[in-house]
């Protein structure tokens, strides 16, 4: 079964830990859920630097291809080896990218979506105060 990925960008600590207690109640009145892996990040630019756009573009390819070596995988993007070995050891720490007991990597998490908080800010004059999240789906 391919578990779900939620990416939260600026989300209070408080909402996450709301969403995950009941996901314990639902797990513990026997419904079945999906299973679920969740990053969070507290801001857009800790985001960025883990996600960047070559990474999506290797996980894309990923998705479509399925598990390649790492020598294929950089091939197929047109990409130098050291760099995709690089970018595919950042992207296993995420458990965003998985290795078989063959030696291939694959993209072993289906990408659900992000959902980006805007960060907080100081009250000012200007009507900014009250954004709401963005949702992005891939």
């Amino acid at each position: 079964m391919m578990m779900r990925l939620d990416i939260h960008v600026g989300e209070p600590q408080g909402q996450s830990l709301a969403r995950m207690m009941e996901l314990a109640q639902r797990i513990d009145r026997g419904e079945s859920i999906v299973p679920l892996c969740e990053i969070g990040f507290d801001k857009m630019a800790r985001f960025g630097e883990v996600f960047t756009p070559k990474r999506w573009e290797l996980i894309e390819s990923l998705k479509t291809a399925g598990p390649l070596t790492i020598y294929a995988l950089a091939k197929r993007l047109g990409r130098h080896y050291r760099n995709v070995h690089k970018d595919v050891t950042a992207l296993m720490e995420w458990m965003v990218v998985e290795k078989d007991e063959s030696g291939k990597v694959f993209a072993g998490l289906h990408w659900a979506g992000c959902q980006v908080t805007p960060g907080r800010r100081e009250p000012t004059e200007s009507a900014a105060e009250n954004i709401p999240p963005v949702t992005c789906d891939r």
